[in-house]
């Protein structure tokens, strides 16, 4: 088990990893998804929507709504100090929330058992 400043450091590191590769944040993944075959068949995706330097999702979200594919993002929940899914529609509102990430501004909160898939 890592220590608190353990986690601290190798927080640091692995951010600092990904500004060094931040070009990364910038290439689709979608091709690659799209070949496995878990998420061709999923009916209901779990997937983050990228966030400063993280690699892009959108073009997946996307991807999943043309596919009639039912869409899940991580919000906060404070009932439970921590994420939980809400599912979103093509043309949920998302807003900055807590540490400026995007979240749903109606959150339907979805259970993870419900989702086929979690990228």
């Amino acid at each position: 088990m890592v220590n608190k400043s353990g986690k601290s450091i190798l927080r640091k590191q692995i951010l600092e990893r990904r500004k060094t590769n931040a070009s990364d944040a910038d290439l689709s993944f979608l091709s690659s998804i799209k070949s496995v075959r878990e998420y061709a068949a999923a009916r209901f995706v779990g997937i983050y929507v990228a966030h400063g330097i993280e690699p892009r999702t959108q073009d997946i979200i996307n991807d999943c709504f043309e596919s009639g594919k039912r869409v899940a993002i991580p919000a906060w929940d404070g009932n439970i100090s921590g994420y939980s899914f809400c599912e979103i529609k093509i043309d949920s509102i998302l807003k900055p929330a807590k540490m400026g990430i995007p979240e749903p501004v109606e959150k339907k909160r979805t259970p993870t058992s419900e989702l086929d898939l979690i990228l």
